[in-house]
């Protein structure tokens, strides 16, 4: 039981707000990483294509098992108006072992420096 949240490793708002969310709420974390990496324009390019085009990017995760949790926080970035990529392919892989699972987008987040909350 329990919640899990997950951010990809796109470095960004993703993974900035994964972290920040199981900080805060002392979750587990895992971790989403393409087999292939993004950079430069072909990267964004890479992005929206994949966005449009509904594509499924190859992927690998670490983290715990998504079935030993009733639900799942996923903090990804929205490409193109749809979930990205990567997130996408973790869905269609652990849509049926997860129990629910919850979309945090991420793409309208600026990072910003972490302090304890003043009391």
């Amino acid at each position: 039981s329990g919640r899990l949240g997950m951010g990809n490793l796109i470095p960004g708002t993703g993974l900035l707000l994964a972290r920040c969310m199981c900080a805060e709420r002392g979750w587990a974390m895992g971790q989403i990483q393409e087999v292939r990496a993004r950079s430069g324009w072909r990267g964004v390019l890479r992005c929206l294509l994949d966005a449009w085009l509904r594509r499924h990017p190859p992927i690998r995760y670490e983290g715990p098992d998504v079935q030993d949790f009733a639900t799942v926080v996923l903090a990804s970035p929205i490409w193109a108006y749809r979930l990205a990529g990567p997130m996408r392919s973790f869905v269609a892989s652990q849509a049926s072992r997860m129990r629910q699972y919850a979309i945090a987008p991420s793409s309208f987040l600026r990072p910003v420096e972490l302090s304890p909350r003043s009391a």
